[in-house]
């Protein structure tokens, strides 16, 4: 039952002040305040400036709306076509989360300033409170006011994927002050799931009242998913969001589920929140280990009228509302809510993964909603052609949606690309670039999947499939009927041939999938798919060549032809499909039309650092579709006379040459003292001299030894990205000078050894114990996926379960050449001499006081939300730029969770290194904070213990704030001291050295 409180609310939040970043909205988080007996006043929030290009502590991160495009489609229209689209597609595993140590930052409405203080959670107290119905006893609320205006979710920092929710909790105690504790787990847990879940992040929301003073409470939570936060083009004003027979909503919670009453669904109609009965398949209670999957058809369900009050406490659904069926006609919202109405002492535990939901999206009836296109009569009947070549922008919005894949979601099988595509000829460092040029180095493979891809974001049938029966499994039903069945059963054991796994593995559990399979065409499908030449040379029209000067242009940036379409011309040459019916394996050559960025009328083969076969940066792709039933292109595949044609062979050559040698800028770390604490005993130790890269790797320099390393037998997982040109969908102009991001631990590794060979060094890392074997082929694996045996493991290895095929390393200490720096190195190169002293209290780098961090770093509070160019900012004392901000860096060994220093070490000491190991998912140390972090309290000058100020991550997860510089010391670690282990397959680096 609701009960209507008088209460004094009180507010520990700090001050704020109006401030906005250059590609953000910062909405002022003013602390609350009421008088007695009275309701709570609504915070007033300030209007965001423009031009500021810092914030300040207190106030929330609200992203800012992306900004129309040249492509975008036009709004509204006269008709409207009904698309069955996922508009809910939220998994927490896709955002870098954090753990125990770190739980402010990845807590609930996180407000800027000292994350890993307690500030970060904007939870708030009400006191005075009538809770139990008798005056007598001090009762307390608990709580993160309901807010429609503010995230609940914390934006930043490290939130890898766009995935905004609101809402807010009510804890209501009994007899129960501050001091006695309230709600205990409220953040991300990292990698916390049980087998065979792993990986998994989840959100945890607990209370143990059994802390001070077992007393009872009360308890709710809601979690809502706005209209304006729904996938594209769910999220458009001029479209309409229904939820019918054929919709579904869906939660996964997993590890913890205990004490609560129970789980209804909330969907906000024209305006009024509606929460559902409690759910059929809703199980009351699950001790640690088990998962549940809670769905429900709205349709099927009972409705009753929810209203909760903004910027309140008071969020509890009256259990005694009427309730009915109900028709979603104008959905602006979903999510679900929590509840424990039992008024008792019960402990309460939940923790949960993923939400989603289906819907049918009315949208504007036009050939795509994520680009223009036009229409263009063939031979074979009307056609629909992009406007223009598909733009990076679009890349990454469809490469993401096809990435971010729920625990239940009823795509079947993920995608899994081979190369994460290029912003133009980006990979020939000539310059600036943004995401409004064309996406380009990505083979026809990649296209084929991304068409598919796109198909689906939209709801469209793919076009491209594995077998000429075309067929496509409905997991809808199956999902609907059972809906605690786990995905293992219903996507693993299904049969679904859509194109979309462009990485064959010999660990695939799917046959077909082992090789690299046909491609069939389907004709009459609906989806996207290349032209033909015909239908490319259709599209002609009146266009002509225009050789390029060099380097491509952004999209749409001359003139179009006669057809109203873009850069047939030149700009990028765009591949065709010039294979029938079918493409067998690897085929002798593929077909580009229309000129590329070249000064002259030849193809530049290979311009960039790959043979063209397999991605250049002068080739890319434009998109066409028929309606449903669309018939099959004449034969013939004319090329009309005129337009530039390049048949791109299997064999050729990258035509740009690969530089002789690349010099990276060292500056001598000297030797000295640093201290390290085993088992909570400091003891000091001394630390050897070194080499250490004056600045973070910058992307000219990894394009330069990864253009020599492919000419000299080297491979990769990911080809690098030029600083953060990938965060979520912002444009911003990058340069060559920017730090390289979204490399994974591997890759640095190799092109660690790529460097020292090309510079004649010895290498660090190998694949035998003997270190005769240079570690040249990159352990590839993507994407991380429950479930999923991973779809590329590494050569030779045979995996013991599906998430750990990841290979043994072995590290040559003595060697000349170059590696990741350990933690002990990257700690003491920070603090440059400053000494180190025990406590959290401890200095900085440039002093005493945190704000001198904007002067030596790019973080949040001045970054703009990018990279910037390395070395742009002062120098440690060292000569060592950017050791605050900008990109965060790989170091080579790890103690969190897993190894510690040893006792008997005193000179260069590095952990047991055994890696942060939760269920077989190796887990690798990051150095500091980079440009999404405003935590001053990392800054610090710390000793080697204190873990919680260090991040961490998968080795084989890529972000657009994580990079690495390097070190080279031979000779720094003798055996002596080093406890002897035997390497095992959790085990992927030697640093464990038997002792003489």
């Amino acid at each position: 039952m609701k009960t209507t409180l008088k209460f004094r609310l009180c507010s520990t939040l700090s001050s704020c002040f109006a401030g906005v970043l250059s590609a953000s909205v910062i909405l002022s988080a003013t602390a609350l305040f009421a008088q007695e007996g009275g309701e709570p006043a609504t915070p007033k929030k300030k209007p965001a400036g423009k031009g500021s290009s810092s914030v300040a502590p207190g106030e929330i991160w609200v992203d800012p709306a992306r900004p129309t495009q040249a492509w975008d489609p036009e709004k509204g229209g006269p008709k409207t076509e009904p698309l069955r689209l996922r508009v809910v597609n939220f998994r927490q595993s896709n955002c870098r989360g954090g753990s125990e140590k770190e739980r402010v930052a990845f807590g609930q409405r996180h407000q800027l300033g000292d994350v890993t203080s307690g500030s970060g959670n904007r939870w708030q107290s009400a006191l005075d409170v009538d809770v139990d119905g008798n005056p007598q006893t001090g009762d307390w609320v608990r709580y993160i006011p309901f807010s429609l205006a503010e995230p609940l979710s914390p934006a930043v920092p490290q939130w890898t994927f766009d995935t905004v929710f609101h809402g807010g909790f009510s804890f209501q105690m009994s007899d129960r002050k501050p001091e006695d504790g309230g709600p205990t787990e409220t953040y991300v847990n990292s990698n916390e799931s049980v087998r065979p879940q792993q990986p998994a992040n989840d959100w945890a929301l607990h209370f143990l009242p059994s802390r001070g003073k077992p007393k009872a409470f009360r308890s709710y939570g809601a979690y809502l998913w706005k209209k304006e936060n729904f996938t594209p083009p769910a999220n458009r004003e001029d479209v309409k969001v229904s939820l019918d027979e054929k919709s579904l909503l869906g939660l996964y919670t997993q590890r913890y589920w205990a004490g609560w009453d129970g789980i209804r669904f909330i969907v906000q109609d024209a305006g009024q929140f509606y929460c559902s009965e409690v759910l059929p398949n809703d199980p009351q209670s699950s001790p640690t280990g088990l998962w549940d999957l809670r769905t429900g058809t709205p349709p099927a369900l009972k409705w009753g009228a929810w209203n909760p009050k903004n910027d309140s406490w008071d969020i509890a659904f009256d259990p005694q509302s009427k309730m009915e069926s109900k028709t979603f006609n104008d959905v602006q919202a979903v999510g679900w809510y929590i509840f424990k109405e039992k008024f008792d002492s019960t402990t309460v535990a939940c923790k949960w993964e993923s939400f989603e939901a289906y819907a049918t999206v009315h949208a504007p009836q036009r050939p795509s909603q994520l680009i223009q296109m036009k229409e263009i009569k063939t031979d074979g009947g009307n056609l629909w052609v992009a406007v223009a070549e598909t733009p990076y922008d679009l890349w990454r919005e469809v490469v993401r949606w096809s990435f971010n894949r729920g625990q239940w979601c009823l795509q079947p099988r993920p995608y899994a690309f081979d190369r994460d595509g290029d912003m133009g000829s980006m990979a020939l460092a000539d310059g600036t670039h943004t995401q409004a040029e064309p996406v380009t180095r990505v083979t026809i493979y990649d296209a084929l999947a991304f068409l598919n891809a796109w198909s689906e974001r939209e709801g469209r049938e793919p076009v491209y499939y594995t077998e000429a029966s075309f067929s496509r499994v409905s997991e809808y039903e199956r999902i609907r009927e059972a809906g605690k069945e786990i995905s293992t059963d219903i996507v693993q054991k299904s049969k679904d041939t859509v194109y979309r796994s462009v990485i064959p593995s010999a660990h695939e559990t799917d046959p077909d999938l082992r090789v690299r399979p046909t491609i069939y065409v389907k004709w009459d499908a609906d989806g996207y798919r290349l032209p033909t030449p015909s239908e490319w040379s259709a599209a002609w029209g009146d266009a002509k060549p225009e050789p390029g000067e060099g380097k491509n242009k952004p999209v749409m940036a001359g003139k179009p032809n006669s057809a109203g379409l873009y850069d047939l011309g030149g700009n990028v040459w765009e591949l065709v499909w010039a294979w029938g019916d079918k493409l067998d394996p690897d085929p002798a050559e593929i077909t580009a039309l229309g000129g590329g960025f070249e000064k002259g009328d030849k193809p530049a083969i290979g311009a960039g650092p790959d043979a063209p076969y397999r991605g250049a940066s002068n080739v890319g792709f434009r998109a066409v579709r028929r309606a449903t039933g669309g018939k099959a292109p004449q034969a013939g595949d004319k090329i009309a006379s005129g337009i530039p044609v390049w048949k791109i062979s299997a064999k050729d050559p990258t035509a740009t040459p690969a530089p002789a040698k690349t010099e990276i800028a060292l500056v001598k770390v000297p030797a000295g003292n640093y201290l390290a604490v085993f088992a909570k005993t400091p003891a000091p130790q001394e630390m050897s001299s070194f080499q250490m890269a004056t600045t973070e790797t910058r992307y000219r320099d990894w394009i330069a030894v990864y253009r020599w390393a492919v000419d000299h037998g080297y491979s990769f997982d990911h080809d690098g990205d030029m600083g953060s040109h990938d965060w979520k969908w912002f444009f911003n102009e990058h340069t060559p000078d920017e730090p390289v991001v979204k490399v994974g631990f591997h890759d640095a590794m190799v092109w660690c050894n790529a460097l020292s060979e090309m510079q004649g060094k010895k290498p660090v890392f190998y694949t035998d114990e003997a270190k005769t074997k240079v570690y040249k082929e990159c352990w590839r694996r993507r994407p991380t996926e429950y479930r999923n045996v991973d779809l590329v493991a590494h050569k030779g290895r045979k995996p013991n379960s599906a998430m750990s095929a990841e290979p043994l390393i072995y590290m040559a200490w003595d060697a000349d050449g170059y590696r990741l720096p350990t933690q002990a190195e990257w700690q003491y190169a920070y603090a440059a001499g400053v000494p180190v002293t025990e406590g959290k209290e401890a200095g900085f780098p440039w002093g005493k006081d945190p704000a001198g961090a904007g002067e030596y770093g790019w973080t949040l509070v001045n970054s703009g939300l990018r990279t910037h160019p390395a070395g742009t900012k002062k120098a440690n004392a060292f000569g060592l730029f950017d050791t605050v901000g900008n990109a965060i860096e790989f170091v080579v060994d790890s103690h969190i969770k897993g190894g510690d220093f040893q006792r008997n070490q005193t000179k260069n000491p590095i952990a047991e290194c055994v890696p942060y190991i939760i269920h077989d998912h190796q887990r690798w140390l990051l150095a500091r904070v980079g440009f999404l972090y405003d935590d001053h309290r990392a800054m610090r000058i710390q000793s080697l213990a204190e873990i919680e100020l260090w991040a961490g991550v998968a080795s084989n997860v890529t972000d657009p704030d994580i990079g690495f510089r390097v070190v080279t010391a031979p000779g720094n670690y003798p055996p002596q001291g080093i406890a002897a282990d035997k390497p095992t397959d959790a085990v992927p680096l030697d640093l464990l050295r038997k002792k003489p």
